[in-house]
């Protein structure tokens, strides 16, 4: 995507460059229509002020010590949503018109007409939702290869109308005939749409289930594998899996994401190794945590998107299923600096020293991060 100008009231010089950002992106030939406009409205949303931190938060983001994901300067959508399907389903739709479904034709149409209104960060819905678990009940008339032909062609559209590999589908951790013919359409059409996961649980999902798995896996990279009593320990059983490893509550969503770089953070670490966290990290996840606070309360108090979006008024949505999400990279650069600082050479991955001190690096910033309140967060506990 095109480069954007600086965020903030623009001066006459910035004022030009951000003419010549908006005709760079009108003139590309390499973007599609849908890139355009997704791009045009990110440069006209980064020409406004983004939300109010302090000056410490600002110059840690403009070093990029920590990162906003570049989500624009004004949110106004949340980053990940994972609206309600089963009860869409189940009610239907005030705001789209459309009825309950009825056979597996009207379920896949009542489905593609709700992913195309569901906001998101990249512009595309990221989660479909359990597709195997919101079909099956639709797919008891079908013999096995009208459900064949039918599911492809709902797969196929997924990929046309959504071509966008963080829009991610779940399937399992239970065996079905729509599982079972997700995996074989999946290793037909060979796309990245859905980008695939299937949750396991040794308890529910049979032995044969997983080899098919491996089989789709070794045709198109996927489905990704999610331990299921895991997640369902961490966030309850009404979870959906929105990337390759984040998942987050159904209903709800995730407000933002901000990450810290460990590595940068590091480069400007003074002293002993076993000091990083207590004299340099902690003040910077602190700053992470204020332009997280900053960018929610932008979300929910200034551009009011719960109180205006379709998917809260047909409670498909709700403000107290959000959370707000803590991302960290750079990590095996950090270690290996911070024992360069004492004159050792250890490398993460292959040196115990280093991925002891990546441990506890890691479960020292988990400490911090999960007494830090955060607004709008209900859904983990206000954190």
């Amino acid at each position: 995507m095109p480069d954007v100008p600086p965020t903030g009231r623009l001066s006459g010089v910035e004022l030009d460059e951000h003419r010549r950002v908006v005709r760079g992106i009108v003139d590309d030939p390499t973007l599609t229509y849908r890139q355009r406009v997704h791009a045009l409205a990110l440069a006209a949303e980064n020409a406004l002020d983004p939300p109010p931190v302090g000056e410490a938060c600002a110059e840690a983001l403009q070093k990029r010590i920590i990162c906003d994901m570049y989500e624009g300067a004004a949110p106004y959508r949340p980053r990940y949503t994972l609206p309600d399907y089963d009860l869409a389903l189940f009610e239907g739709s005030r705001f789209l018109e459309l009825e309950p479904p009825r056979t597996f034709d009207d379920a896949t149409t009542f489905l593609l007409a709700l992913y195309g209104n569901v906001p998101s960060i990249t512009g595309y819905p990221v989660w479909f939702g359990d597709l195997d678990r919101l079909l099956e009940p639709f797919a008891a008339d079908l013999d096995d290869a009208e459900l064949h032909r039918r599911l492809k062609r709902f797969w196929v559209l997924l990929d046309r109308l959504f071509p966008d590999a963080f829009a991610h589908a779940n399937l399992g951790p239970g065996d079905g005939r729509v599982t079972r013919a997700a995996l074989a359409v999946h290793r037909e059409v060979r796309q990245v749409v859905p980008n695939l996961t299937l949750r396991v649980d040794p308890a529910l999902t049979p032995d044969d289930l997983l080899v098919d798995a491996m089989r789709t896996v070794a045709a198109v990279a996927q489905p990704h594998l999610v331990n299921h009593p895991m997640m369902v320990h961490d966030l309850g059983p009404r979870y959906g899996v929105v990337s390759c490893y984040n998942s987050l509550p159904v209903g709800g969503g995730a407000h933002t994401l901000v990450r810290l770089n460990l590595k940068e953070a590091a480069l400007r670490h003074r002293g002993a190794a076993d000091r990083f966290v207590s004299d340099t990290l902690t003040s910077y996840v602190e700053l992470t945590a204020e332009l997280m606070t900053s960018r929610i309360r932008h979300l929910v108090e200034e551009a009011r998107f719960f109180e205006h979006s379709w998917l809260v008024h047909d409670r498909l949505l709700s403000l107290d299923r959000f959370t707000a999400m803590f991302g960290l990279f750079g990590l095996a650069e950090c270690v290996e600096h911070l024992l360069a600082l004492e004159g050792h050479h250890g490398r993460y991955g292959h040196d115990p020293d280093a991925d002891l001190l990546a441990q506890q690096i890691v479960a020292d910033v988990a400490a911090i991060v999960g007494a830090i309140d955060v607004p709008y967060c209900a859904a983990t506990g206000g954190h």
